[in-house]
Order: structure tokens, then C-alpha cells, then sequence
């Protein structure tokens, strides 16, 4: 069915903000990303306990994932998003008035709730009807783009707060709360009542679609896929003590680059690689060349040697690792109609995929920041042999279960040629 027309001037409003208060929701539950340094510091504590809140809020926000559809088909997008907004308001309230690691864990489980469970999917489905049905694709291009420019600014803003000052985390996390309180009143202006909870019998929630799902090689094949690359990616946050710690880089400078390194490069990442797949019709074959290609800027790295004097090579290969992988993050949903996945049960198959995918957060971050810690808390160089080698599997199994996206694309062309020769 096709939504209504929206004008061009309330379309981008929505598109664009929807696209930049998406990473200020999330910037505080994956901070140690930036500035997992100055939160060790700050907290008191070392980098494997503030790894393990990242673990503890991924393995909440992994089971909410389908849920959190089968949320938004009943209260829909707008509701989900307010909601999320002003209860994510107060809790960033409670985060900054405390230093309570037991306080934080609680925080983080409730973090989880009101980001995931009432947010994701409201957020998914209110950019894919920002405008028409037509505007779907555009909506997310543009969406993530924005996202990505979201990302750079919460990021440049977060490290001149902190910088090498990890008091100000407080200060930060105020802030971050009071433009979530912003956000809310925003999306209760622009976006409509009905969006995400359609009348429509068919377009509800039925049981029978998760069975659907479950028996659908090509949700399994995609949902491995988004998993290897999104972990891989996640392994890279190593990156940032690697600079600081191997060669020499000091943490503002290392938080720096990690802006770029986890974000600012999609700005231009994502339509790159995005026209590269429309170009090869195949966003699985691509995925599978770019598994190769960083195998191999992840191997020159690896034998790198540790010295101040190649920092701005080990710039240029992370920063290089970061284009594709950022890259890859803003086409790899999109391999969903090569592997064959039905269009009315594309919703729980989103959500199934999710579980797949970030189900690395409830243990990626521990296992890396275990890697390149010594026992005493001090950074271990030769961890990071292990996280290499991490990274090499995650990069197989990308380039394996894309082969067989590749296949089964092939298998499901040649079914509906045979059916039209047979018609």
C-alpha cells in the first residue's frame, strides 16, 4: 500500500533529523568506543569493566530486537520514539550523578530497554515511511548519511569536552541528556500519530511470519553476514589504544582519529560502495571482494612494526580498514532481496537478522579489551596477535556466507526462469 505524499520540505526534515538524533541516542551506551580511555580513568576502573557494560547492554538489547517490531506494530513510531526520548533523558540524568559501577550496570539494562526495545525499530520504521513507499531506498541512503555526520559531530563535540580531562564525562553526558529532551519534542511535532501501527490485517504481526522466517536459508545467510562485518568492525575499536599505546599517539589525538574511524569516513563511504553494488548488481559480490581486501590491510598492519616513526602509516591503514568497513555497514541489509527473502515477512526477518548480527555485542568488546590487557591492567602489544587473527575469522566467514547469498541468488534466478519456459 502506498503511503501518503508528504511534501518535499517535510520529508527532509524528517529524514534528517530522524538521521542525526539517532547516533546522540546511542553515544552514550557505545562511549567507549571514543573515549574508552578517559572512561577507565574517570570511573576508576580498568578497560575490560568498561568493555563488560557494553557486553551487559548488548546482551539485553540482542532479545529485544524482535519484540521491539512487534512493539512498534502495536503503539507505532512516533509513540515509541517520544517515549524513548524522555525516558532516555532521565537515565543519562542518573548516569551523570553517579560513579556507582552497580548503579551503571543497572543503567546500562535500562539503557537497553528504552534504546532498542522502544526505539530501534520505531526509528527503523519511521524513516522508511518518512515520505512514500517509493522514497524507502533514498530514505535510508540519505537517512544513514546523515547518521554518519551525526556521529562526527557527537564524536568532535565529546572529545574537545573530554579530551584528556576524563572529569568532564559528566558534563558530557548532561548535555547529550538535554538534547535528547530536545529530540522529544521534536518528533512530536513531525512525525504523524499513525506511522508504524497500520490498520491493515495483513500488515500485522502474525506468528506464522517467525516460522516463515526461521526456515528462510537467506535470513540465516544474510544475518551471519551482518554479524561477521559488524563484529569485525567492532574488533577495530582496538585500534584507537593500538595508535595511542604502540605509536605514540596521545589519547585526544587517538579519540580523534577514532571520530573518523568509526564514523566520519561513512559520510562518503557508504554511497561510494553503494553505487560500486548497484554497478555489479550484486551487493553480496562486493561485500565478498572488500573481505578480501581488508584481510590484506589487516595482515600489513599486523606486521607493522610498533614505532612512532609509522604512525601516519598506521593512520592510513586504519583509516583504510575503517572506509570499507563503514562502507560495507551501509550496504550489507541490502543484500535481503539477493538472498531471497519474501517482502511480507521482511519485518521479523529484520528483526531475526538483528539478533544474528548484534549478538557480538554481548561479547566482542570483553574479548578484545581481555586480548590487549595484561593482568595488571596495563596495555599488552602482543594481544594483539589474537585480535588479528579474530579479525582474519570474522573476514572468512563474511567471504563463506556471502558465496552462498551469491548461490542462492543464482538458484532462486534459475527457478524463475524454469517457471516462466514452463508458463
Amino acid at each position: 500500500m502506498e503511503t501518503n505524499q508528504v511534501s518535499k520540505k517535510v520529508y527532509w526534515l524528517r529524514v534528517i533529523l530522524l538521521g542525526f538524533f539517532q547516533p546522540m541516542v546511542y553515544f552514550v551506551p557505545y562511549m567507549y568506543y571514543t573515549l574508552g580511555n578517559q572512561m577507565a580513568d574517570y570511573f576508576q576502573t580498568d578497560l575490560p569493566t568498561i568493555a563488560g557494560f557494553l557486553s551487559l547492554y548488548g546482551l539485553i538489547a540482542m532479545i529485544s530486537y524482535v519484540p521491539a517490531g512487534i512493539f512498534t506494530d502495536i503503539v507505532g513510531a512516533k509513540k515509541g520514539i517520544v517515549f524513548s526520548m524522555l525516558s532516555t533523558t532521565a537515565l543519562l540524568v542518573w548516569y551523570a550523578t553517579t560513579s556507582s559501577i552497580a548503579q551503571l550496570k543497572i543503567i546500562m539494562i535500562l539503557l537497553a530497554i528504552t534504546t532498542i526495545f522502544t526505539f530501534w525499530s520505531s526509528w527503523l520504521v519511521a524513516l522508511a515511511k518518512a515520505g512514500s513507499d517509493k522514497d524507502q531506498g533514498k530514505s535510508f541512503a540519505y537517512g544513514y548519511t546523515v547518521v554518519a555526520l551525526g556521529n562526527i559531530v557527537i564524536g568532535l563535540v565529546a572529545t574537545a569536552i573530554v579530551g584528556n580531562t576524563p572529569s568532564n564525562i559528566s558534563l558530557l553526558v548532561y548535555i547529550i541528556a538535554a538534547i535528547h529532551l530536545v529530540g522529544a519534542v521534536v518528533f512530536y511535532f513531525i512525525l504523524p500519530n499513525n506511522i508504524g501501527n497500520s490498520d491493515d490485517e495483513e500488515s500485522k504481526f502474525k506468528l506464522a511470519h517467525l516460522a516463515e522466517v526461521i526456515k528462510t536459508p537467506g535470513v540465516w545467510y544474510v544475518g551471519i553476514v551482518v554479524f561477521a562485518f559488524y563484529a569485525c568492525l567492532a574488533t577495530t575499536n582496538s585500534f584507537n589504544q593500538l595508535l595511542s599505546e604502540g605509536f605514540g599517539m596521545s589519547d585526544a589525538q587517538a579519540s580523534f582519529v577514532a571520530v573518523f574511524r568509526a564514523n566520519g569516513l561513512g559520510l562518503v563511504a557508504g554511497p561510494i560502495l553503494a553505487t560500486i553494488g548497484v554497478k555489479m548488481k550484486s551487493n553480496a559480490k562486493l561485500i565478498r571482494i572488500v573481505a578480501v581486501i581488508e584481510a590484506v590491510l589487516i595482515a600489513v598492519l599486523m606486521f607493522t612494526p610498533l614505532n612512532k616513526s609509522l604512525v601516519l602509516m598506521a593512520i592510513t591503514i586504519v583509516l583504510m580498514v575503517a572506509f570499507l568497513q563503514l562502507g560495507v555497514r551501509s550496504i550489507y541489509f541490502g543484500q535481503m532481496a539477493e538472498a531471497s527473502i519474501p517482502n511480507h515477512i521482511l519485518g521479523t526477518a529484520t528483526g531475526v537478522i538483528s539478533i544474528l548480527a548484534y549478538s557480538a555485542d554481548t561479547f566482542i568488546h570483553t574479548w578484545v579489551a581481555g586480548f590487549i590487557t595484561n593482568a595488571d591492567g596495563s596495555w599488552n602489544a602482543s594481544g594483539y596477535t589474537n585480535v588479528h587473527m579474530l579479525q582474519f575469522a570474522l573476514l572468512a566467514i563474511g567471504f563463506v556466507f556471502t558465496t552462498l547469498i551469491i548461490r542462492q541468488q543464482k538458484k532462486m534466478k534459475g527457478q524463475k526462469e524454469a517457471e516462466l519456459k514452463v508458463g
